[in-house]
């Protein structure tokens, strides 16, 4: 396996590990109101949240095109929204994140590795 190829995959399951992070946190979870008392959680999943964006950047173009079969767009600006100004973050968008976005994610994520 070439070097960028190892590279590749380590990033893509760095980020599939984030993901599978944040689908446990968020397992529990039935409704976006379940994040109010729930501070570790919210802060579990914000941490992964930054890990995976990170990650993403630091993925070749090709791989970024591919990750965008599943919307990155919108993965990344829900992310950018939750990561901006993270204590007053809508609990919905958390909540929306967490268990709409990222499983999307990590089916595709699984799909490349």
């Amino acid at each position: 396996m070439a070097s960028n190829e190892q590279t590749t995959k380590a990033l893509l399951t760095a980020m599939a590990q984030a993901c599978e992070n944040i689908i446990a946190v968020a397992s529990p979870f039935a409704a976006a109101c379940d994040f109010a008392n729930q501070e570790n959680a919210a802060d579990n999943i914000y941490m992964n949240l930054v890990i995976i964006s990170e990650l993403y950047a630091k993925n070749d173009d090709d791989t970024k095109a591919r990750l965008a079969t599943v919307n990155w767009t919108e993965i990344k600006r829900n992310i950018d929204i939750v990561t901006a100004d993270y204590k007053n973050a809508d609990q919905k968008v958390l909540f929306y994140v967490s268990k709409s976005l990222i499983p999307r994610l990590k089916d595709r994520i699984d799909e490349l590795i």
